[in-house]
Parts: C-alpha cells; sequence; structure tokens
C-alpha cells in the first residue's frame, strides 16, 4: 500500500495485490533464467549452448506469461466501461499475452539470435514505458505543487456579480490563469510530451529489430528541383519516406503545441505577470502564429516545396486575392491589427451596428460578441476596423447611469435630491468617484423633473444596480414629504 504502483502510476488495488503476489514467484524465476543465461554463455560448444539456449528462453517465456496472465486478465475482466481506451488497453493485453508464443516459436525453430534480439528490444521498450510513466507522473505532481504554491501566495479581491446578472466572465474562457481548465491543458501537454518522445523511442527500437523499415525510410519518392543533384549524395535532392513520416511529425507536434499552448502561459507566465484579460488572449494568438508559420516552412520544405516549385501557386493565389479572397485576406489583416492595436479586446463591452454585447473570441476571420441574451453575433474583423465602434470598457469600465424622476409640486426637493444621493451612496456595486449627483432639470405644469446620476463599476451591473436603485428610491420615499408623480 502507497507503493509506486498505487500512488503514481495510478493502479487499483486489486492490481497492486495480483504484482505483489505473483512477483514472489516470478523474481526468484527471472534470477534463476539470468544465472543460466550467463552460465550458457560460457560454453565452448556451440550445440550444447544453442540448445541450453533454447530451454532457458522457453523457460523465462513461458514464466513471462504466467505472470501477465495472472496479474493483467483478471483486472480487465473485472472492468465494467468500455470506453476506447479500455479497448486499446484490451488490444495490447492480448499482443503482450502473444509475443512470449512468437519468440517460443522463433527459438523452436532455431532463429534463437532473433529472439534474444527481440527480447532485449523489448525489455528497452518496457524500461522506456516505465520511465515515461514515472516522468510523466512527476511533472504532474510538480504542476500540481506549482498550482498550490502560486495560489497560496497570490491575494485576489474580485467584484462578485448579484444572482441573476449577465456576466461577461461567463461568456469567455476564465480569466484566472490558475484556473483547472488550463491545468488539464498543461498536464494533458505533458503526457502528450513524454508520450511522443516514447513513441520516437519504441520506434527507433523496432527499427533495429526489423532493418527493412530503415530501407523504407529511405524508398525515394520525388525530386526536389530546388538544386542540381550532386554526385556525391543523391538524397538531398530527392525527397524519401522519411521526409514525409518527419514533416507529419512536425505538424503534429505544432497541432498538440497551439492546441495546449495556452495551459502552460496562463500558470507559468500568465500568474506571475500582471497582465489583463486581453493581453493574454493577444499574447496566446499571436504565439500560436509564431509556432504555425516556421513550422508548414519546415513542414514543405521537407517534403520539397520550395519557393521556385510554387511560384505558379503563389501567382495564382495572388489572383484569388485580387478577386475573390480580398475580403478573407482583409479580415486576417483586421485581426491581427486588433490584436496589436487592443482597440477591442476579449471581455470589453462593445456596440457595433446597433448590437452590443461583450467581446469573447477574436479569430482569424471575425470576432465573437456575446449580447445579454445569450446569442452570439459574429462580426467581420473588418467591421472594426472601417466602422466606427463604441467600446464601453476600452479604458475605464465604469458607466454612468442617468435615471430621471417626476415628482408631485410641493414636495421638498431639497430633502428628496439629498436622499437620492444618500440612496445611490450606499449601493455596494456602485462604482467610485466621481459621486452620485441629482438635480432638478424641468419644471412642469403638473410635475418637477429631478435626473440621478451616479457611475457603476463595469457594465454587466448596470440593469441589476439601476432595478435595487428603484426600489430604494420607493422605499426611501415613503413618508418623507416627497410624492412621486405617476402619468
Amino acid at each position: 500500500p502507497g507503493g509506486v504502483g498505487l500512488r503514481w502510476l495510478g493502479w487499483s488495488s486489486r492490481r497492486g495485490e495480483l504484482v505483489l503476489e505473483n512477483l514472489r514467484w516470478f523474481v526468484p524465476a527471472a534470477l534463476v533464467t539470468t544465472f543460466a543465461y550467463v552460465a550458457v554463455a560460457t560454453q565452448d560448444d556451440e550445440g550444447l549452448k544453442e540448445t541450453l539456449s533454447q530451454v532457458n528462453s522457453l523457460f523465462f517465456m513461458l514464466a513471462v506469461t504466467i505472470f501477465s496472465y495472472r496479474t493483467l486478465i483478471p483486472e480487465a475482466a473485472t472492468t465494467t466501461t468500455r470506453t476506447w481506451r479500455d479497448r486499446v488497453a484490451a488490444a495490447a493485453v492480448r499482443l503482450w499475452l502473444l509475443l512470449p508464443s512468437v519468440l517460443v516459436v522463433l527459438s523452436l525453430t532455431g532463429y534463437v539470435f532473433t529472439g534474444e534480439r527481440i527480447v532485449d528490444e523489448v525489455e528497452r521498450v518496457l524500461i522506456v514505458l516505465l520511465l515515461g510513466s514515472l516522468v510523466c507522473v512527476g511533472l504532474r505532481l510538480g504542476i500540481d505543487a506549482w498550482i498550490e504554491m502560486s495560489r497560496a501566495g497570490t491575494t485576489t479581491s474580485a467584484l462578485e456579480a448579484p444572482t441573476g446578472v449577465f456576466s461577461h466572465s461567463q461568456a469567455m474562457e476564465s480569466s484566472d490563469p490558475l484556473d483547472d481548465m488550463y491545468v488539464r491543458r498543461t498536464k494533458r501537454l505533458a503526457t502528450l510530451g513524454v508520450g511522443l518522445l516514447v513513441a520516437l523511442m519504441v520506434w527507433t527500437s523496432s527499427q533495429n529489430v526489423v532493418p527493412g523499415l530503415s530501407g523504407l525510410l529511405e524508398h525515394p519518392l520525388w525530386l526536389r528541383h530546388a538544386a542540381p543533384a550532386t554526385s556525391a549524395d543523391a538524397r538531398p535532392n530527392t525527397v524519401v519516406v522519411g521526409d514525409i513520416v518527419d514533416a507529419a511529425l512536425v505538424l503534429l507536434v505544432v497541432t498538440l503545441l497551439v492546441r495546449h499552448l495556452a495551459g502552460p502561459l496562463h500558470l507559468f507566465v500568465y500568474s506571475r505577470a500582471p497582465l489583463d484579460a486581453g493581453t493574454r488572449f493577444a499574447v496566446t494568438t499571436v504565439s500560436t502564429y509564431i509556432l504555425v508559420l516556421p513550422a508548414v516552412c519546415l513542414a514543405a520544405h521537407l517534403v520539397g516545396l520550395t519557393w521556385g516549385s510554387i511560384q505558379w501557386l503563389a501567382a495564382a493565389l495572388s489572383v484569388g486575392l485580387g478577386f475573390g479572397l480580398q475580403e478573407i485576406l482583409a479580415n486576417f489583416v483586421s485581426g491581427l491589427i486588433l490584436l496589436f492595436d487592443r482597440s477591442v479586446r476579449p471581455g470589453d463591452y462593445v456596440t457595433v451596428g446597433g448590437v452590443s454585447g461583450y467581446v469573447t473570441k477574436i479569430r482569424i476571420r471575425s470576432t465573437t460578441i456575446m449580447g445579454s441574451d445569450w446569442k452570439e453575433l459574429i462580426v467581420p474583423n473588418k467591421e472594426f476596423i472601417t466602422t466606427r465602434i463604441v467600446n464601453w470598457s476600452l479604458s475605464d469600465p465604469r458607466v454612468r447611469v442617468e435615471l430621471p424622476l417626476t415628482l408631485a409640486h410641493g414636495s421638498d426637493l431639497e430633502r428628496a435630491l439629498s436622499r437620492l444621493i444618500d440612496v445611490a451612496r450606499s449601493h455596494p456595486q456602485g462604482g467610485p468617484l466621481p459621486a452620485p449627483s441629482a438635480l432638478v432639470t424641468e419644471l412642469g405644469g403638473k410635475s418637477i423633473t429631478i435626473k440621478l446620476r451616479f457611475f457603476v463599476g463595469k457594465q454587466s451591473l448596470q440593469s441589476q444596480v439601476t432595478s435595487d436603485v428603484i426600489v430604494a428610491i420607493t422605499r426611501a420615499f415613503a413618508g418623507c414629504g416627497s410624492t412621486i408623480a405617476f402619468s
């Protein structure tokens, strides 16, 4: 209990008991076969040496098969859920149980050296898998420790909106750098990175066992047109299968980085830097562009796509941009301008085309605005550059509320003005300076018009604060010598 398998590798208690129970006989058996292997290697008689090696290999493979069957099959049989991971694990168990049988057949048919070579590579693969699992678990534990240290040393004070009020933080990704979503992304990226390294090492070991794979990777496909072939080595001017594999690997790595880049950036950079949500979004987006563009160029170079070979494509694209794709290019450039200019940022409350809402996403082609009715408006990026927009929170998130009120003739105006200011000032969600003000704006034949002006901390609080202030005004004016006129 509390061992490496249970605490770090995620084994169930049932599997831990099975492994511990079967290790009591497997370890002595493995020691015996190892001693026998060393003893057989010192024999001078080749015939006796080969026979003893076959017997020793059979004994060892039999022990491995029994140990694997007793530790893996009972755990798989008790699994009730059948996800794709369970199916992959079940297939891996079957292949692992089939491997000793294949090695036994190789040994009996005289391929002793081949069997020993496969056993050596399998041992290396198992060691790599174990080390990879431990490294992955260590990275996860390190991330958890970092999160605990960051949360312990961070003090935050947030202005909470009342229940039922629309908040733009609910419409966009959490602005908290230590949010659980970013923690999961960082852990997933660490797991994928370790898994990719393990897969590369396994692939290298498979080339040692099957030399034909190296020949397959060197198989030529087509010629490069960047430079004439040299007599010393023709491969630099020839695209081979290995180049295609390398290009696919580069694109795969970059895709994984781009999809999970926000996690480590938020945990290790944004949690230490005083950046707002808009700046974080801009940095993350630009970082993805910086990763994608060189990766695409490198992958194109690996498969033989140079500037000399794609000039015709560039010419065709220039014609297309001049006619049908200019809007797409304009939106893309406008999106870059928005990211660097920061006149519109994720989280800002804007009004464009008669529609108001919070900016939740700035993508390559368009920007998403979430209205108070939770409907998303897709606006092309060019609209933010070529048309007039109102950004309610560009430099100051405060919003002024102007509340008109009519009083009957004969009301105590001075007392009414004082009560209005007190009501606005006493609301906990009211904004800071400037202070609330109340003015008489119109003297009518039947009523007197007063306007109460006060500030709210942010746009999302305006409706609720206005409602609370109106309720407080009606309560404060009851029996104070002022009568609200109703038309």
